[in-house]
């Protein structure tokens, strides 16, 4: 029984590691069409953090204590979840769609400035609120990242 899962497990093992062997590909090749644009970088790191929460959840081929692998496990879901907070919370805010409070004007030098779409809105979804919010979200995904990327490597 026990050889059937661990071959089982193998199997996953190596459908998981091309899965994210080609998502990592596609964003270097994203990376080397605009090397400039540092989000690719955090979209790297991401999809690199992934990988290791699911092949930590898989289990195979994983050398670490059990106490040790729960608080990799741990640290792992609780970074990726601070960063899906950061990135939603930009998100809501500056994607233009139907839900968002501000719009963005250009100004005759090539720059913009945001101003509220809908005015009603402005006191709720005020810039310095979602500056200090931004901030503190993206504080907390780079503090839990310096915190613990030096444990997760096994």
């Amino acid at each position: 029984m026990g050889e059937i899962r661990f071959m089982k497990n193998k199997k996953l093992y190596k459908k998981i590691l091309k899965k994210y062997k080609k998502q990592l590909n596609q964003i270097n090749n994203k990376v080397k069409a605009a090397p400039w644009e540092y989000g690719f970088v955090l979209e790297y790191l991401i999809a690199t953090m992934k990988f290791m929460k699911e092949y930590y959840d898989l289990g195979y081929n994983v050398f670490q204590s059990e106490e040790s692998l729960n608080e990799i496990k741990k640290t792992l879901a609780e970074t990726l979840k601070a960063y899906e907070e950061w990135d939603g919370f930009n998100n809501h805010y500056f994607h233009l769609d139907d839900d968002n409070p501000f719009d963005y004007v250009e100004t005759d030098k090539g720059g913009y400035y945001i101003v509220p779409a809908r005015p009603e809105l402005y006191e709720e979804a005020s810039l310095d609120k979602y500056s200090k919010e931004y901030k503190e979200r993206r504080d907390k995904f780079f503090k839990l990242l310096s915190d613990n990327i030096e444990t997760w490597w096994d």
